[in-house]
Protein backbone atom coordinates (compact mmCIF):
# COMPACT_ATOMS: atom_id res chain seq x y z
CA UNK A 1 0.00 0.00 0.00
CA UNK A 2 1.75 3.57 -0.98
CA UNK A 3 1.12 6.08 1.58
CA UNK A 4 0.24 9.71 0.31
CA UNK A 5 2.18 12.36 2.78
CA UNK A 6 0.34 16.12 2.30
CA UNK A 7 2.45 19.16 2.05
CA UNK A 8 1.72 22.16 3.70
CA UNK A 9 0.16 24.65 0.75
CA UNK A 10 2.70 27.21 1.96
CA UNK A 11 5.92 25.20 1.89
CA UNK A 12 4.64 23.49 -1.96
CA UNK A 13 4.50 27.73 -2.83
CA UNK A 14 8.03 27.93 -1.67
CA UNK A 15 9.21 25.45 -3.14
CA UNK A 16 8.24 26.67 -6.48
CA UNK A 17 8.86 30.33 -6.67
CA UNK A 18 12.22 30.05 -4.94
CA UNK A 19 13.88 28.32 -8.13
CA UNK A 20 11.79 30.86 -10.39
CA UNK A 21 12.96 33.67 -8.52
CA UNK A 22 16.36 33.05 -8.18
CA UNK A 23 16.67 32.45 -11.79
CA UNK A 24 14.49 35.88 -12.47
CA UNK A 25 17.23 38.17 -10.07
CA UNK A 26 19.51 38.85 -12.30
CA UNK A 27 17.91 38.66 -15.36
CA UNK A 28 15.77 41.29 -14.33
CA UNK A 29 18.59 43.47 -12.86
CA UNK A 30 19.81 43.30 -15.96
CA UNK A 31 16.92 44.18 -17.71
CA UNK A 32 16.51 47.63 -15.56
CA UNK A 33 20.42 48.37 -16.83
CA UNK A 34 19.25 47.75 -20.08
CA UNK A 35 16.35 49.85 -20.54
CA UNK A 36 18.75 52.93 -18.65
CA UNK A 37 20.26 53.10 -21.98
CA UNK A 38 18.12 52.49 -24.71
CA UNK A 39 19.31 50.74 -28.00
CA UNK A 40 17.17 52.86 -30.48
CA UNK A 41 15.13 55.81 -30.41
CA UNK A 42 12.11 56.52 -32.29
CA UNK A 43 11.86 60.21 -34.01
CA UNK A 44 8.57 61.62 -34.64
CA UNK A 45 9.77 64.39 -37.36
CA UNK A 46 8.37 66.97 -39.73
CA UNK A 47 9.98 64.73 -42.72
CA UNK A 48 7.10 64.09 -45.51
CA UNK A 49 9.62 64.97 -48.33
CA UNK A 50 12.36 63.40 -49.08
CA UNK A 51 14.82 66.60 -49.15
CA UNK A 52 13.43 67.14 -45.17
CA UNK A 53 14.04 63.10 -44.70
CA UNK A 54 17.62 63.35 -45.73
CA UNK A 55 18.12 66.74 -44.11
CA UNK A 56 17.37 64.70 -40.98
CA UNK A 57 19.03 61.66 -41.72
CA UNK A 58 22.49 63.45 -42.52
CA UNK A 59 22.07 65.23 -38.98
CA UNK A 60 21.59 62.06 -36.85
CA UNK A 61 24.94 60.87 -39.04
CA UNK A 62 26.38 63.93 -37.62
CA UNK A 63 25.46 63.23 -34.20
CA UNK A 64 27.03 60.03 -34.03
CA UNK A 65 23.84 57.50 -35.35
CA UNK A 66 22.14 55.55 -37.98
CA UNK A 67 19.15 55.20 -39.75
CA UNK A 68 17.45 51.98 -39.09
CA UNK A 69 13.81 52.56 -40.37
CA UNK A 70 11.85 55.21 -41.89
CA UNK A 71 8.00 54.94 -40.71
CA UNK A 72 6.63 57.27 -43.91
CA UNK A 73 3.58 56.38 -42.86
CA UNK A 74 3.49 58.12 -39.49
CA UNK A 75 6.66 60.71 -40.42
CA UNK A 76 9.12 59.28 -38.49
CA UNK A 77 12.45 56.62 -38.19
CA UNK A 78 13.90 54.54 -35.74
CA UNK A 79 17.46 55.78 -35.24
CA UNK A 80 19.98 54.53 -33.17
CA UNK A 81 23.56 55.86 -31.85
CA UNK A 82 26.68 54.17 -33.17
CA UNK A 83 28.72 51.78 -30.26
CA UNK A 84 30.81 54.81 -29.32
CA UNK A 85 27.84 57.33 -28.94
CA UNK A 86 26.25 57.40 -25.67
CA UNK A 87 22.32 56.93 -26.42
CA UNK A 88 20.83 59.61 -23.58
CA UNK A 89 23.18 62.05 -24.71
CA UNK A 90 22.41 61.41 -28.60
CA UNK A 91 18.77 61.41 -27.43
CA UNK A 92 19.10 65.05 -26.05
CA UNK A 93 20.83 66.23 -29.29
CA UNK A 94 18.08 64.56 -31.58
CA UNK A 95 15.64 66.92 -30.07
CA UNK A 96 16.66 69.88 -30.51
CA UNK A 97 17.49 69.37 -34.67
CA UNK A 98 15.02 71.34 -36.71
CA UNK A 99 12.36 69.30 -37.95
CA UNK A 100 12.25 66.56 -34.63
CA UNK A 101 9.14 66.72 -32.87
CA UNK A 102 9.70 63.99 -30.51
CA UNK A 103 11.92 61.28 -29.31
CA UNK A 104 11.32 58.31 -27.82
CA UNK A 105 12.90 55.17 -26.62
CA UNK A 106 11.90 52.21 -28.95
CA UNK A 107 9.38 49.72 -27.83
CA UNK A 108 8.18 52.43 -25.38
CA UNK A 109 4.43 52.61 -24.92
CA UNK A 110 2.00 54.94 -23.62
CA UNK A 111 -0.69 54.02 -21.56
CA UNK A 112 -4.22 54.92 -23.32
CA UNK A 113 -7.21 56.56 -21.14
CA UNK A 114 -10.72 55.07 -21.84
CA UNK A 115 -13.94 57.27 -21.78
Amino acid sequence: MVQIHRVPAKIALIGIAAPLLALAGPSATAHVAQTDQPGAWIVTCDCGTPAKRQRIDARVRKLGGHVLYHYEQIGGMAVAPNKRTRSTRFARALRRVPGVLQVQPDGASQPSRTS
